[in-house]
């Protein structure tokens, strides 16, 4: 069995994870390829390129040009990541055996390596799936990739018993030629839901660490049949068998959304506080939190409030009239107060 999920946007600067060896990338050659290509384009068009500000585009501008320096060491995969799956798998951990049966059992899509294992070396970089550049015909990423990653990827699968477990998000089906794909191979694919307004619903960041769970669970335990992950669980979230299928789908359900050790951890919960007669409203004690509830001046501020883990956090809004979304994800506990102000008819939505 065989395990893939995608690569993430955020990667770290260096790396002290201790593995036991460092592999080269299959696809080295054609990374530094791409990134040589990268590198001649000016802030500004990596700016829009990559949907970024401008500090953040010069900021991979510097690293495109710094990728090829003896100085620039690479980190492994599973380290250098830093988004949401990577931090719940938690690789510092494991041990040497762990590592080796990742680097067998799993594969991390990449926009600019095309497919890694988790201790092939990388260097930071940022690409997205559908950026085209001149020197490629002006193809996509996604459609340089296709023809040289299927027949491999396939192939690997093959050499692991055939069985292919899809952690990764969507858009990573278009590396590869998908069709063929689940034609010469059996699929499984875990999705994570919650109950949510009478129905079940997929919210992407616990979908996100659920992914994260699901393969440090599978490295630990050595799962090797899709069978093995009917006894995953974590945090509330279990396999549902009267809503799976045998080869496609396999969704792990948090069977009650009020459950109360779910929000201890996670901190999901409903809170309700009332607004002042001004319409100002605050929540306090809590670092993430998402807000989806119209708001209107002297009426109720009802919250889902994710992740409690901080003192004195404020959300305030004054004559909001119209709705506003938000959501705010930080791991590392900081001092962030919020005061957002809305007028007329718009709607805000940060991230």
């Amino acid at each position: 069995m065989l395990t893939f999920i995608s690569c993430a946007k955020t990667m770290a600067s260096r790396c002290s994870l201790d593995v036991p060896e460092m592999t080269v990338p299959h696809f080295e050659a054609e990374a530094v390829r791409n990134v040589l290509e990268m590198s001649q384009m000016p802030v500004a068009e990596l700016e829009k390129l990559l949907r970024v500000n401008a500090k953040i585009a010069a900021e991979n501008r510097l690293r495109f040009h710094d990728f090829c320096s003896e100085d620039n060491r690479p980190m492994p995969a599973i380290g250098a990541y830093t988004g949401a799956v990577f931090k719940r798998i938690l690789p510092k951990d494991f041990t040497a055996d762990d590592f080796r049966y990742a680097q067998e059992h799993l594969r991390i899509t990449s926009f600019l390596y095309g497919l890694l294992r988790p201790l092939d070396g990388i260097k930071p970089y940022r690409l997205e799936g559908d950026v085209c550049l001149p020197e490629k015909g002006g193809v996509s990423m996604f459609d340089y990739w296709k023809p040289l990653l299927t027949d491999c990827f396939i192939a690997e699968i093959k050499r692991q018993g055939g069985v292919l477990v899809n952690l990764a998000s969507g858009e990573m089906k278009d590396l590869f030629d998908w069709k063929r794909v689940e034609k010469e191979v059996r699929v499984v694919t875990p999705e994570f839901r919650i109950w949510k307004d009478g129905g079940l619903k997929t919210v992407v960041i616990y979908a996100k660490m659920c992914r994260g769970e699901m393969v440090r669970y599978i490295i630990k335990e050595r799962v090797d049949s899709p069978e093995g992950l009917r006894g995953f669980s974590w945090e509330g979230f279990a396999f549902d068998e009267k809503r799976s299928t045998d080869d496609h789908l396999l969704p792990f359900v948090f069977a009650d959304s009020l459950n109360p050790f779910f929000r201890q951890r996670f901190g999901f919960v409903f809170a309700k506080v009332v607004s002042h007669h001004d319409g100002g409203a605050g929540a306090f004690h809590f670092l993430r939190l998402c807000i989806n509830n119209a708001l209107r001046k002297i009426e109720t501020l009802c919250a889902d409030l994710s992740h409690s883990s901080l003192y004195g956090n404020v959300v305030g809004t004054v004559n909001l009239c119209k709705k506003i979304s938000f959501y705010m994800d930080y791991d590392n506990s900081v001092f962030l107060p919020v005061d957002v102000r809305a007028y007329g008819s718009k709607i805000f939505c940060l991230a």
